[in-house]
Parts: structure tokens; sequence; C-alpha cells
């Protein structure tokens, strides 16, 4: 057998990602960050597990069908699975995203162990001004600021231009600015 693929973030046919180890790869880089993602929406460790399984099932199931396919973005399709199966979780349960369930969940920002109590207060805050966004913003600003996404790989995971998403990674940034602000309720 042949040495398994490195995983590119962009431009690979889906049946080189078909192949076990290949696909194996990209589940070991992108499996704790689909996990976040989906904690970081749904607020509960068993549906941000449920959504991670059926993520990569789902992928699979693609890549088998559409193995002539070249994928321009491997990460986009991935999340863009991901963010319908949050959805679909959403329509199901109408949760609603609290800071307290998030933190009994065991939730910790990076280093937040290490930070004095003045900051784990300001973690606390940034994370109740953050829940006052609509999904979509917290979706954008999740992709681009937590997950590292360029504007380009947002857009072709969300289905619109790159300007419109940069116009919409600007605007929630200020709303964001806003609410710290006091200036929107």
């Amino acid at each position: 057998m042949s040495e398994p693929l490195d995983i590119p973030v962009k431009k690979v046919r889906c049946k080189e990602l078909g192949d076990p180890a290949a696909f194996e790869k990209l589940f070991d880089r992108l499996a704790a960050k689909i996990f976040r993602y989906a904690f970081l929406r749904l607020s509960s460790k068993e549906d941000a597990e449920d959504v991670l399984s059926g993520t990569f099932l789902r992928v699979w199931e693609y890549l088998k069908r559409h193995e002539q396919e070249v994928l321009d973005y491997v990460d986009a399709l991935v999340y863009r699975i991901a963010r319908n199966l949050i959805i679909d979780q959403y329509r199901a349960k109408a949760p609603k995203i609290s800071l307290e369930v998030l933190l009994t969940e065991g939730f910790e920002l990076p280093a937040q162990a290490r930070e004095s109590p003045e900051k784990k207060t300001e973690y606390a805050l940034v994370l109740q001004l953050f829940s006052k966004l609509d999904a979509e913003e917290r979706d954008i600003l999740l992709l681009r600021h937590v997950e590292g996404f360029s504007v380009i790989e947002i857009a072709a995971l969300q289905g619109i231009t790159e300007n419109n998403a940069s116009v919409r990674i600007h605007r929630a940034l200020q709303k964001l600015k806003d609410l710290a602000r006091g200036n929107v309720t």
C-alpha cells in the first residue's frame, strides 16, 4: 500500500479523500474543531458528539457519491455539513444558548484556568454579549475568529460572495462592539 495522503485544505478529488487512510487523516485534523464548533452552537456535549459523528458519516457518503468531483475547499464541505446538522438539532429541540450551560458543561476559553478572576469576569461578559448576537452573527464570527477560516472559505461554506461574507463579518463585529458599549439592547 502506498504512503497515506496528506489532506490539503484546497483542491482535492473526492475519490482520493474516500481512501480510508486519507479520510482518517481528515477526521484527525478536523474532529476536535467540528466538536468545538458544534458545542459552542448547541451547548450540549451529547448533541455536539452526535453532530460530529453525523458530520463525518455524511462526508464519507458524499465522497463515495461524488468520486469524480474536485473539492476546492474540503474544510468548507465538512463545516457546511456540520452546520446543517446543527440547524437540524435547533429545529428538533429549539435549545437556548446559555452562559451557565456552557460553563457547567466544562467550556473554558483558552488559558482561562490560569487567568485572574478579573479576566474570567471579562470572558464571562464577552460570552454574555456574544449570546445576544443572532445565530448567523455568532456563526460567522466563530468561523472567522475561533476556527480561523478565511473570508473566501466562509463565503464558500455559506454559499455567498466573498464581499457579502466580509460585510457580514464586519457588521457582526460592529454589533458586538456596540453591545459592549451599551449602544444596542
